[in-house]
């Protein structure tokens, strides 16, 4: 595969801290307290988003709208900033001051880019949109940011910490996607399968889909998970992966506990097709987009390992015990002189006759109560007591 562009390689070099809160269709908020949206009335896939469909070379004009919901003033800075993804595909902003390329650096916020907003206040603003002219076909990310500007006014007073004044952190964004036109390139693979256990002893199937052409690629997988005595099915959406990016998602294989022991079998489709959201070049009939399907099988066993280690060291005690006993009695059987009793006797007297203990003269010939020998018996003697 291709190696992947630098917006890329910076999936959690600056990411995790700006991943954005805008899944759904409301303003991107935090903490109820700074939204960011759209204002003009430009059609869009979803009306939180900023979404274009353009060609190299165009420049557009829209707007945004900036909510303070606290009951306090706010500084903020507002930036533009590429997107990237997570290993698993999940979206993120580089954030602000990162320049990696995409179209961060398309974009021109026309007013400032620091601005005080007071309680409850709406403030609106305008960018230009400019596609590069050698800009590739295909889909890109990216969005605005809003943090934090000076200290002065992002305070709030906390009662919990006796009043002290405290920096409201602010980090929020939106989305943006831009489709440019020209023609579409699926280059999809699935290049990775695995089975990994985590500390907990979850169980996990790792996919690694790779994107080398230029539209976002949608995919579903469907597991079917066999063992000797039993077989489900398990499906999921896999996030969306972007052109020229690979992901690594994973599915959960057990919710609850695993099986203790067994051999599985686990048969993955994945299902993919060109985005909907994103992929809308020109000429495109996306409802006619076909489906395609790729199949993969591992297998895995699962062994109670810490188990059968606790058991295989309780048989080594338990061995080395009886075989310590069985040792020390052969000795002793070896050392003992035979004796044959020439008269009806019990135990105790032979035993006192020869010095030695009557239990171990009584256990080494297995001689049970009431203890009796008769005439002519072969007895062992153990060694006298000293």
């Amino acid at each position: 595969m291709k190696k992947t562009t630098g917006i890329f390689k910076l999936a959690y070099a600056g990411a995790i801290a700006t991943i954005l809160f805008c899944i759904t269709g409301q303003p991107a908020m935090a903490q109820e307290r700074m939204g960011i949206m759209p204002t003009s009335d430009k059609e869009r896939e979803i009306s939180s988003w900023f979404t274009y469909e353009l060609n190299p070379g165009e420049t557009i004009e829209d707007t945004f709208e900036i909510y303070n919901g606290a009951d306090y003033a706010q500084n903020i800075i507002i930036c533009p900033s590429t997107a990237t993804t997570t290993s698993e595909g999940a979206f993120a902003l580089l954030g602000c001051g990162i320049s990696e390329g995409g179209i961060q650096e398309w974009i021109t916020i026309n007013d400032s880019t620091a601005m005080t907003v007071d309680a409850g206040e709406k403030v609106k603003g305008s960018f230009t949109l400019t596609v590069p002219e050698n800009a590739s076909p295909g889909d890109y990310a990216g969005g605005f940011l809003i943090g934090p500007g000076t200290d002065e006014k992002n305070t709030e007073e906390d009662v919990s910490s006796g009043g002290a004044s405290v920096k409201s952190v602010i980090n929020i964004g939106v989305r943006m996607y831009i489709t440019v036109k020209g023609d579409v390139i699926m280059d999809f693979s699935w290049t990775g399968y695995e089975h990994s256990v985590n500390d907990n002893g979850q169980h996990y199937l790792t996919y690694t889909l790779e994107n080398d052409g230029n539209v976002t690629v949608a995919s579903n997988a469907t597991v079917t998970l066999e063992s000797i005595f039993s077989s489900e099915t398990i499906e999921t959406s896999l996030n969306a992966t972007p052109g020229n990016s690979s992901i690594e998602p994973t599915i959960l294989l057990w919710e609850e506990a695993p099986p203790i022991i067994g051999y599985f079998k686990a048969t993955t489709q994945i299902e993919y097709e060109k985005s909907l959201l994103l992929s809308q070049l020109s000429g495109d009939d996306q409802e006619g987009s076909e489906k395609e399907t790729l199949e993969k099988t591992i297998t895995f066993i699962i062994i109670p390992v810490k188990e059968l280690l606790v058991s295989f060291i309780l048989f080594l005690i338990v061995f080395a015990i009886l075989y310590g006993r069985e040792r020390k009695k052969e000795t002793l059987v070896k050392n003992c002189k035979r004796v044959i009793v020439s008269r009806d006797e019990s135990v105790l007297e032979l035993a006192k006759t020869n010095n030695v203990d009557w239990k171990l003269l009584a256990k080494i010939n297995k001689i049970k109560a009431p203890y009796e020998i008769p005439k002519g018996t072969t007895v062992l003697i153990p060694p006298s007591k000293k």
